[in-house]
């Protein structure tokens, strides 16, 4: 799925204020879609969020790494490589 330009934007200033959000190039979809997923937090929430996200995001990748380690170790302890 493609991304466009309004992901680097703030969604919190954004969802503000509507009017000068669609004048920036941001979509109407992109704006509902903000509305929906920070409309009741503030922007300390939000980054806390975002960061959050990327914790996870970068411990999901260990677990997958640490798995895929542990099938090779396994197979090769069985002799099947």
């Amino acid at each position: 799925m493609k991304r466009n330009s309004a992901g680097n934007q703030s969604p919190i200033r954004s969802l503000r204020d509507r009017r000068n959000t669609f004048a920036k190039g941001v979509s109407e979809v992109t704006y509902y879609r903000w509305r929906q997923e920070f409309g009741g937090l503030k922007s300390d929430q939000v980054k806390r969020l975002k960061d959050l996200e990327a914790e996870n995001t970068r411990l999901r990748r260990a677990v997958s790494d640490l798995t895929l380690d542990k099938v090779i170790l396994q197979e090769a302890a069985r002799g099947n490589y």
